[in-house]
């Protein structure tokens, strides 16, 4: 018998994005299986002490730890190994015992479970690698600073610091699960990992795809304030940095220039000062949501004429395979995974701004933009093509074959 505990940190920011979608998408395939037992761990809860509950369908264990410490060195080695211990107590040695982890600063409860449980099996899911933060996916600079060694400022330090940690993360994983071909380049190239301990597994979910009839679509607009004219582009995401939003919005303002009846549709939440400073001339041209649930979020899926992706960084984005899923064109950059994803006609690069900072060019991003809302022809066809894409790599079952044939062989 093979039982995964499968970690997580509980009640993070991550949580709510794609990280939780990942995680809830393997609890439900690992409870469901013969053969794998689950225990879902989640650290930095807000219990008050650690508890141990049971899932409703009866077949998940859910081990919560609380938030302790101040996350100095030396306390945290020490929470470390009572998290450890605590596994323990609640593991079996008959049992092929698999710790699946999801973020990369578990190094120390790594190194505790190896010590208590040396026979027991680790692999990592990298939805992130830390330095792509704080350089905003600029693997040009990433590369100038390794072979500086980080010696040429605090920052470059610091990001140098990061990827040595990460590296040696890494090492002590039996398996590393890619969701890009983007990192695991990365990995085998900078990283130094052997290829070998690389399992490509993109992300994927199930098809819920209901396509809504002329009188459905017009309802649905009409429902959310929208007219039939109105063309409308949206992003879904946190607003940070990262997601390239005041790009996007600068790129908006050119596409209301040659097309009024634009309208941009932000769902997500986030640095909304930021967004707002950036957008006050054209305010009655923006619509900001706020995080918004599911039923809601696919209903802007299906109402939206394109979808935007503005990224610096993303790895293998759950927004746009939904998007995929709902034959929605999408526009977005050139960047990390998400140039695997999207179609080339439909991505647009970065510029030097200055030294070695990039910057997305919001000229190209509103032309290519204009160029889809246009023809309503090439729209549908792009839109045919991602749903395509979405059934050939983002499927939900295969996904979760790739993951649980890798859980079997270990």
């Amino acid at each position: 018998m093979r039982h995964i505990y499968l970690i997580n940190k509980g009640e993070n920011r991550s949580s709510q994005y794609g990280i939780g979608t990942y995680i809830r998408e393997i609890v439900r395939c690992v409870s469901d299986c013969e053969g794998l037992r689950l225990t879902w761990v989640w650290l930095e809860t807000k219990v008050n002490e650690f508890t141990v509950e049971q899932a409703e369908s009866g077949r998940v264990r859910i081990l919560k730890f609380p938030v302790a410490g101040t996350g100095r060195f030396q306390e945290e080695k020490r929470l470390s190994r009572n998290i450890a211990y605590m596994l323990t107590l609640h593991t079996d040695a008959r049992e092929c015992n698999i710790f699946h982890f999801n973020h990369q600063n578990n190094m120390y409860l790594v190194d505790e479970i190896r010590r208590l449980l040396p026979a027991c099996k680790m692999v990592t899911t990298i939805h992130y690698l830390d330095w792509c933060f704080g350089l905003k996916g600029n693997t040009e600079r990433f590369h100038s600073i390794l072979n500086r060694k980080g010696e040429s400022s605090s920052f470059e330090k610091n990001v140098y610091t990061i990827f040595k940690f990460e590296q040696k993360f890494f090492e002590k994983m039996d398996v590393v699960f890619c969701l890009s071909r983007y990192i695991r380049k990365v990995l085998v190239e900078d990283y130094r990992l052997p290829v070998d301990k690389l399992i490509l597994v993109y992300n994927g979910i199930r098809d819920e795809y209901r396509q809504l009839n002329e009188r459905e679509w017009l309802d649905k607009r009409l429902f959310y304030g929208f007219t039939r004219s109105q063309k409308i582009l949206l992003f879904v995401g946190r607003l940070d940095e990262g997601k390239g939003v005041e790009f996007l919005i600068e790129a908006f303002r050119r596409i209301l220039n040659r097309m009024p009846e634009a309208h941009l549709l932000i769902a997500g939440d986030g640095d909304y000062d930021t967004c707002l400073k950036a957008s006050a001339d054209i305010w009655s041209r923006i619509t900001y949501t706020g995080k918004v649930g599911k039923e809601t979020l696919y209903d802007f899926y299906r109402i939206a004429d394109i979808g935007v992706m503005p990224s610096f960084l993303e790895q293998c984005s759950y927004v746009a395979i939904e998007m995929m899923m709902h034959g929605l064109p999408i526009v977005g950059t050139d960047s990390t995974g998400l140039s695997e994803m999207l179609l080339p006609e439909c991505r647009v690069g970065f510029i030097k701004d200055w030294g070695e900072e990039y910057v997305i060019d919001t000229e190209a991003l509103s032309n290519k933009i204009l160029e889809l809302l246009n023809d309503q022809v090439k729209r549908q066809l792009v839109g045919k093509i991602y749903r395509d894409r979405f059934h050939e790599k983002y499927i939900y079952a295969t996904m979760m074959d790739r993951i649980k044939k890798c859980y079997e062989n270990l």
